[in-house]
């Protein structure tokens, strides 16, 4: 299930990625390009 969703640019993810694992419900986040041919990531908490 989806808890949060966000939209930046760049080197204004490194902010947003803390703050959506900062939330409990958060298993991982999944970061994609927005553009055609997206690239996408699952960032998870270090151990």
């Amino acid at each position: 299930m989806m808890v949060d969703a966000d939209v930046v640019h760049g080197r204004e993810a490194g902010p947003v990625i803390v703050r959506l694992l900062a939330n409990p419900r958060t298993a991982y986040v999944h970061a994609r390009d927005t553009k055609p041919g997206c690239c996408a990531a699952r960032i998870e908490r270090a151990p």
